[in-house]
């Protein structure tokens, strides 16, 4: 469904910083109607099946999923829902009820659940859960709230323009199959990121960026091992000219960058033993390894 331009939301300012901590209400109960508009047949549509009946096989089978997932006979058991509730009134409840996380999760099953079967979604009379995802998104900006929707998952964001210039254009490069290896680590560190494990996020945040340089070598014949650093993959891309030497003055910002940014933080924070004292990997830290080899790859995947 279209989100309609009210006149309270065209006083508010735009968020220039996403909070990750809480979802707000009226954000929870709009994420209730999007889910619930995902398994509802449009208007008119028949199937053999009443929309009800399909509707309720879809929350029966979210609420199985997810449940199975956390290791639970019940989703919302503690959170003063009835014991005789069904699906949908549980999976509501979740949504109202649950953690940020737990929500977020269900969102990904859900998501999950409406792309599995494209074919059997229109023949159903279904809604084309792209336009859920479009709606999730602008409804979490709309609060101010640093989730996006990419690639069918929950990914936690900064900001609105790290985001959306650097963070999924970079996903979508990684999308291309040759660099399967690389958008799956770069897909862990980002979700290492949203579970709090700031370490193991630019961990693979460093090798996103080494898996992503060997595809490009590979690509573009040029000799190197498998063993190679970031670093020596960085020394190879820039004696091939990867930016033509008239313009190397203009960009010993970025080679720096490139050479001991993310390398370097995840040597000092994350590539050794910890010692005697656990570290502890703050998480603005950890953003800022994401933004970096995010726009590391963008960049040297664009590059001709």
């Amino acid at each position: 469904m279209a989100i309609l331009d009210i006149f309270s939301k065209r006083q508010r300012q735009p968020p220039g910083v996403y909070q990750h901590a809480t979802l707000p209400e009226p954000l929870r109960m709009q994420i209730v109607y999007i889910v619930d508009e995902m398994f509802t047949p449009r208007a008119g549509a028949w199937m053999g099946f009443s929309g009800v009946d399909i509707k309720r096989r879809a929350y029966d089978q979210l609420h199985y999923d997810l449940a199975k997932e956390y290791g639970v006979a019940r989703l919302a058991a503690g959170l003063g829902v009835p014991d005789h509730a069904d699906a949908v009134q549980r999976v509501q409840d979740f949504i109202v009820r649950g953690k940020v996380k737990q929500v977020l999760d269900l969102i990904d099953v859900a998501l999950h659940l409406a792309f599995e079967d494209a074919t059997k979604r229109r023949e159903f009379g279904l809604p084309n859960p792209h336009t859920s995802v479009e709606e999730l998104n602008a409804r979490f900006r709309e609060h101010g709230v640093g989730y996006q929707i990419v690639g069918g998952k929950a990914v936690k964001t900064g900001s609105v323009f790290t985001h959306d210039e650097i963070v999924k254009p970079a996903l979508v490069v990684l999308h291309d199959q040759r660099f399967e290896g690389a958008d799956a680590e770069f897909r862990r560190a980002h979700e290492h990121h949203r579970h709090g494990r700031h370490e193991e996020a630019i961990a693979d945040c460093l090798k996103a960026l080494e898996s992503t340089l060997k595809v490009i070598c590979k690509r573009r014949g040029w000799r190197f091992k498998e063993t190679d650093t970031a670093k020596r993959l960085i020394e190879i891309a820039f004696s091939r000219e990867l930016i033509p030497k008239e313009l190397q003055g203009q960009f010993g910002a970025l080679r720096g960058a490139l050479e001991s940014g993310v390398p370097t933080i995840r040597n000092k924070m994350s590539g050794h033993g910890a010692g005697e004292k656990p570290r502890r990997v703050p998480e603005h830290l950890a953003a800022y390894a994401l933004h970096l080899t995010a726009s590391a790859m963008l960049f040297l995947t664009s590059a001709p």
